[in-house]
């Protein structure tokens, strides 16, 4: 188990780098926006182009690992992360950003996504396998909450160019760790856990593959949830550092609220992945969906009645639900579709749904803010979708089925 755990560091990392990235967009939205004089649109759609590409990426890293393993996947996903920052200190034009930023870092994030960390952690962790899930997805937490901060006091004291550039040495420097790991060792997987699934796979059942797959209630049924939840959940998330600027915050306090947002989600994938490993994922998901909608209520109030309570109310409560679905969607895809060579693929495939969805939320968000002039029709958007994945969850008999299954 020392090199699960090994791997697990490994992955803290490399998630904490990828969302940390990602989500810096919301810092660099009004400086880049003033700039280079684009609507609140049009920079939205660098954001949600990126989130698309994380998700068409993803069942091509799957593939890619299935292929070629960690050991070239990995390493090529950090210097896509680290690449994509520096070339954009040097862009001006928004198709240049499509290209230098959104499609690489969007691959980048697909290389060291969860949907691909997911398959190599299911080959060494079984009974705790939402719990190990949790923990790294919740290392992007930490990313949000390290590089948010770092990004403002960067913008304000070199500028959007240079902060960039700083941005892409982090990376760099913590990609470099990816390039002598282990990874040859770690992919072979625990000996007792991959024996048990060896022979599982000899008994006489037909095997699930990609193909078939994708011909399966669940697979459709997961990738719907992916792509309804993103739909509500980034509709909101690339303007919140905008909407609290907006609202009167200070443009360090608003980074530092998005950090911390950061930090809670962590606690909160923690928190949410012990749930459904002991009680059960249908207990997990419903508890997070419920506190995702009470986090917009908040919201809805912090526009009305801008308050210091309000403020880190909606962060920390907000935060602690935000991406805590993704562990326990990880983790019932393996439990229904085995640990088999296809994994990679049909993890990947199914968070496609997630990139699709968050690229659709992402340009709505956008659209409705500038033709509304405000935010009140965005949080209607996010609360009307919000509610829907839950019901899939309880309705679907394959997810209700796995969903009660406990440790």
């Amino acid at each position: 188990m020392t090199l699960g755990v090994v791997a697990l560091a490994l992955f803290v990392i490399m998630s904490a780098s990828a969302r940390g990235v990602s989500e810096t967009f919301a810092v660099f939205l009004l400086p880049v926006s003033a700039d280079l004089g684009w609507s609140r649109a049009e920079a939205n759609s660098i954001y949600a182009l990126g989130m698309l590409g994380l998700g068409v990426f993803s069942p091509v890293a799957g593939r890619l690992f299935d292929k070629f393993g960690p050991a070239v996947l990995f390493p090529l996903g950090m210097a896509c992360l680290a690449l994509g920052p520096f070339l954009a200190s040097q862009l001006t034009s928004l198709w240049q950003f499509y290209l230098g930023l959104s499609l690489i870092v969007g691959f980048g994030a697909a290389a060291l996504g969860i949907a691909v960390q997911s398959t190599l952690l299911a080959r060494w962790f079984g009974r705790s396998l939402t719990t190990a899930i949790a923990i790294v997805s919740g290392a992007a937490g930490i990313g949000v909450m390290t590089f948010s901060p770092v990004t403002q006091y960067l913008i304000d004291d070199l500028g959007w160019r240079n902060a960039y550039i700083g941005i892409a040495i982090i990376v760099a420097s913590l990609g470099v760790i990816t390039l002598f790991a282990p990874w040859r060792r770690i992919a072979r997987g625990h000996p007792d856990l991959m024996d048990r699934q060896k022979n599982a796979s000899s008994a006489p059942l037909e095997a699930w593959t990609f193909k078939r797959a994708v011909r399966s209630r669940p697979y459709w049924a997961l990738t719907a949830v992916h792509f309804i939840t993103a739909i509500s959940m980034f509709s909101v998330q690339p303007q919140i550092v905008a909407f609290l600027v907006e609202n009167g915050v200070n443009p360090i306090t608003a980074a530092s609220a998005f950090g911390v947002s950061g930090i809670s989600a962590t606690v909160g994938l923690l928190v949410f992945g012990v749930i459904a490993d002991r009680y059960g994922a249908l207990i997990s998901v419903t508890l997070s969906y419920s506190l995702t909608i009470f986090g917009y209520v908040l919201l809805t109030a912090l526009a009305i009645a801008p308050s210091t309570f309000l403020l880190w109310a909606f962060v920390i409560l907000y935060g602690a639900s935000f991406g805590s679905r993704g562990p326990v969607i990880s983790a019932l895809t393996a439990r229904i579709f085995g640990r088999g060579p296809d994994l990679g693929l049909i993890m990947g495939a199914i968070f496609m749904g997630m990139g699709s969805g968050a690229a659709v939320g992402a340009t709505l968000g956008g659209l409705i803010h500038d033709v509304t002039e405000g935010y009140a029709a965005v949080i209607a958007l996010a609360l009307g979708a919000i509610s829907i994945p839950v019901v899939i969850f309880w309705t679907v008999p394959e997810l209700r089925a796995a969903g009660r299954w406990r440790r």
